[in-house]
């Protein structure tokens, strides 16, 4: 009888284990930078053609190999990191499985040039199929560079399951940004197809790493934080309250330099933030977490993207203290400069603010405590909703009934705004008490009902004179080209010109060129792209709101606070903007009076 067990040959093997740790490119590129990080190297380029699936190199000038290493490095089980099974639990190296090198060399072809600082010739070695092929002496430069080249090209079922060379890039990009980020005290350098990407300076200054990978706008948001605890030390960046991301993308955690998924260390950190960030945001972080080697379990996941803690729950409760010690002392305000004009402001409003408004044409009175006041309007009433408590006083915002829509006309006192706060809230009296607006809520929730009313059908575009140009961070270039079509059908008629360069022709109706750079570059970075294309053209039009509204610090003059709060008490739903925060609340003339003990 035939037996039904047998071993695998060596290539099949290593075939199947490539499988756990090369799942694409961007696996490839991972791998081969820690290695290059490991080697000590000041200096890594990356280069890659077609998303990586043509062609990866990379190039550093670190250590090197000689020859008798170069041949033992690319067998399975093979480490430089590792002698016994004691040091499994002092790992302070990125890569130390022996699993990297055979595994991409079993299902790409390799070719690896590479010396030693201290030998006057380097190595050739050329394999395909994990299979050496050549293995000479070669002329180059102290370090390691390493082509790969037509990845899973003997495993095209594997191959079948990558995506576009776009989205491959944006992974890869990606990994080096991360990699970047926890190592600024090495230049990094990548090239897409032929293109620099990104670049950093290696400067070990991490403010300018981020610079570099994000923004430098992004950059000037962080807060710096650093404790320590025992043998454990948390250091790093965390954004400001006003800097947040619709998913955790942004959010970068490493392990002694090692990025790493934790999801309690993601919550712990949201959890410092408290009440500080509207629902469904996420703040920004770079930070690295330096723990004893003998702490910590990195062998538990092939790609090393998971770890095991030794007391995480004393860590997690740390880092949360941490972001809101942290939040709580940082003051934004470098300089304070006290104003002699009045806190209420009347006066016009500048010249570039326009809320299109309506020419008013008719006066009239309105009684406030036995006095008539003057005022103009044009045949509109200013109300606004609230419910009484059963005290008789006023509640902060109203319910959202069902008879909302009928009877506010009837509810709605008569406001009359007697000027801004900071130039970012709205005063009125009314008859129970003081109402206070945030003029960019109001304007937010009255342009998101006119323009999801417009855009039932559709989003229009209005083409511009002058097509203008602009300039994108590459993410934004990767977001933007993978869903070029879904942003022409949102009104946004654009294409590239070369390299980060686009030309914008067409915006949705109600936006001027002026603000075609803000715009595209706000809905490339701030749009959630991977929800069904329903949720994507709410989200937008949210966002469309928000842009066009007018801004906190902006002055109104009097015409314009009154034509405000007019379109606000005419929206289906006046009382919160559409990311659902509070536009209006109210202090009753009863809770005023109890302030200053008239009550």
């Amino acid at each position: 009888m035939s037996s039904k067990i047998a071993v695998l040959e060596p290539h099949v093997a290593n075939q199947i284990a490539a499988g756990e740790v090369i799942e694409r490119p961007a696996s490839v590129v991972k791998e081969l930078i820690e290695n290059a990080i490991d080697a000590k190297s000041t200096k890594i380029v990356i280069e890659i053609w077609q998303g990586g699936m043509e062609a990866i190199k990379v190039t550093d000038n670190g250590e090197g190999m000689n020859r008798d290493d170069l041949e033992l490095a690319f067998l399975r089980h093979a480490t430089s990191k590792i002698r016994s099974e004691k040091d499994l639990y002092h790992v302070t190296t990125l890569g130390f499985r022996g699993e990297a090198l055979p595994s991409i060399a079993a299902v790409s072809q390799i070719e690896v040039h590479t010396r030693p600082r201290e030998e006057l010739v380097g190595n050739r070695l050329v394999l395909e199929g994990g299979l050496t092929q050549a293995l000479e002496p070669v002329g180059c430069p102290p370090g390691t560079q390493i082509w790969v080249r037509n990845i899973f090209y003997n495993t095209p079922a594997r191959k079948k399951f990558l995506k576009s060379p776009i989205k491959e890039n944006s992974l890869i990009i990606n990994v080096v940004s991360r990699l970047a980020l926890a190592n600024p005290h090495i230049v990094f350098k990548l090239l897409v197809d032929g293109k620099v990407v990104l670049q950093t300076s290696g400067n070990n200054d991490l403010l300018d790493a981020v610079g570099s990978v994000y923004t430098v706008e992004i950059a000037k948001k962080l807060i710096p934080v650093e404790q320590s605890f025992g043998k454990i030390k948390i250091s790093g960046l965390i954004s400001q309250c006003h800097l947040h991301k619709t998913s955790r993308e942004m959010q970068n955690f490493f392990i002694n330099n090692r990025y790493i998924h934790h999801l309690r260390l993601a919550k712990a950190l949201e959890t410092g933030y408290e009440d500080k960030l509207p629902k469904n945001r996420y703040p920004v972080c770079i930070l690295n977490i330096t723990i004893p080697a003998d702490q910590l379990d990195v062998n538990v996941h092939p790609t090393k993207l998971e770890v095991r803690i030794n007391k995480e729950e004393e860590l997690c409760n740390r880092l949360t203290k941490l972001v809101a010690d942290s939040l709580k002392t940082f003051n934004p305000v470098k300089e304070v400069t006290i104003k002699t004009e009045p806190a209420f402001c009347l006066q016009n409003p500048p010249e570039q603010l326009n809320l299109k408004l309506p020419e008013i044409t008719r006066e009239f009175t309105v009684k406030e405590h036995g006095k008539e006041l003057p005022f103009v309007l044009k045949d509109e009433k200013f109300l606004y909703t609230n419910n009484r408590r059963q005290d008789g006083s006023v509640s902060e915002i109203a319910d959202n009934s069902k008879t909302v829509r009928e009877t506010k006309q009837k509810e709605f006192p008569e406001l009359i705004p007697i000027g801004q706060l900071h130039n970012s809230y709205i005063l009125a009296q009314g008859e129970l008490g003081l109402y206070i607006i945030d003029q960019h809520a109001a304007h937010e929730r009255i342009y998101y009902e006119e323009f999801k009313k417009n855009y039932q059908q559709g989003f229009y575009s209005q083409m511009l004179a002058v097509p203008i140009s602009i300039e994108l961070t590459s993410f934004e270039v990767e977001k933007l080209i993978d869903n070029i079509l879904l942003f022409n059908n949102l009104g946004i008629i654009i294409e590239q010109f070369g390299d980060n360069t686009f030309i914008l022709r067409g915006l949705p109706q109600g936006f001027s060129a002026q603000d075609g750079q803000d715009l595209v570059s706000y809905l490339v970075s701030e749009l959630d792209l991977t929800k069904v294309e329903k949720l994507v053209r709410e989200d937008y039009i949210k966002l469309l709101a928000c842009k066009k509204a007018i801004k906190a610090n902006q002055k109104l003059s009097q015409t314009e606070m009154i034509e405000l709060i007019s379109k606000l008490s005419k929206t289906d739903f006046p009382y919160t903007c559409p990311h659902g925060r509070p536009t209006i609340i109210t202090f009753s003339k009863r809770e005023l009076e109890q302030k200053f003990l008239r009550g």
